[in-house]
Formats: C-alpha cells, structure tokens, sequence
C-alpha cells in the first residue's frame, strides 16, 4: 500500500527508458513539494506507471533536473545530480 501524495506533479515526458516529472507546487496554493514528498511520489508512480527499469528525473521548482534512484519496485534510495538531457 503506497502513501497518499501530497506533492503536485506531472509527466512531462517519458521516453527511451526515461521518465521525466514536472513539480507543480504553487505558491497560491501550496503542497508538498517532489522532494519533501518523494517516497510516496515514487509509490504513486510505481503504481500507475510500473516504474521497473525506467529511470525517473523530476524538475523541481527552480528548474533543476535531478534523478530519483528508485528500485525498481516503488522504493525510493535516493537523489542523484543532473544526469538528464533535455536536448
């Protein structure tokens, strides 16, 4: 059973194994953020998704792309600088 999401976010794309995910925090109307609510971001995705061997990158609200190491499974490990090109 995965944690309910609290963070705002949406795929913004997924391609050749990668999956990219936008932050929609707003100010206005705040939530958590993907980093804050990363374990269950991970969960909800794994879920909906089956994340499995795709690597998973999220832009966060500065418009900083980092990766988010999962297992495979719905676990999240950790963060991991840059690495996605956007080009």
């Amino acid at each position: 059973m995965t944690k309910d999401v609290r963070a705002r976010f949406s795929i913004e794309s997924w391609e050749n194994g990668r999956i990219l995910i936008r932050d929609d925090f707003d100010e206005n109307d705040p939530t958590m953020t993907i980093t804050n609510d990363v374990e269950a971001v991970v969960g909800w995705l794994n879920t909906h998704t089956c994340l499995l061997n795709n690597r998973l990158f999220y832009r966060d609200t500065e418009d900083q792309i980092d990766e988010i190491i999962h297992d495979g499974h719905g676990k999240f490990i950790k963060f991991s600088p840059g690495g996605y090109d956007v080009g």
